[in-house]
């Protein structure tokens, strides 16, 4: 549970109905972990990056370790291939959670 008053608390994402479908989508991203020698934050770092003409990417870090390692995120680059099956786990995980 995010501590009360933290933006986890607010992000409907961090409710129990939605979170499934995030922790479902991201299982499914786990092999390309392995591909890319990346941690899912990376990876989802890379995938943000990939979509550029639709989204700006805010990447927030409180250590030096979490800067670097967002930066490693940044420099992946993903496969279309990978790319698409990132965009399309993502959109599944948009219509099982009934965020549209």
């Amino acid at each position: 549970m995010a501590p009360a008053g933290s933006a986890r608390s607010i992000n409907t994402w961090s409710k129990p109905a939605k979170f499934s479908a995030a922790h479902d989508m991201l299982d499914l991203w786990k092999p390309l972990c392995d591909k890319y020698d990346a941690t899912l934050g990376q990876l989802a770092i890379a995938w943000t990056c990939a979509i550029r003409d639709r989204v700006s990417l805010l990447c927030g870090a409180r250590t030096v370790e979490q800067t670097l390692s967002n930066i490693k995120g940044g420099e992946i680059d993903l496969s279309n291939e990978d790319f698409n099956f990132m965009s399309e786990t993502a959109s599944l995980a948009i219509k099982k959670s009934g965020y549209n």
